[in-house]
């Protein structure tokens, strides 16, 4: 499996503390690692295209799981209080 980012979730990591961002993409790069990373994902409902989200202390990634092509999409990656907004 591989992460992609979106151009959305770009822009919230580039808006984040460089140090905050470098811990959410250290900690994303972790969840890949292991042999499932959807075991530390929840399933989302009624956020279409989303599927699922990770949570990384005070923040989310909401992703989108692509099986045809083993890919993990982050559609965004937000404070809790704003991201299911």
């Amino acid at each position: 499996m591989r992460l992609v980012y979106s151009k959305t979730a770009s822009n919230d990591l580039n808006n984040l503390n460089p140090k905050l961002a470098l811990r959410i993409l250290n900690k994303l790069e972790w969840f890949l690692k292991t042999p499932n990373p959807l075991s530390f994902a929840t399933p989302l409902a009624n956020m279409l295209p989303a599927t699922h989200r990770f949570r990384i202390g005070n923040y989310r990634a909401i992703i989108e799981l692509r099986k045809s092509k083993e890919e993990i999409w982050i559609l965004s990656i937000k404070h809790r209080k704003e991201i299911y907004n």
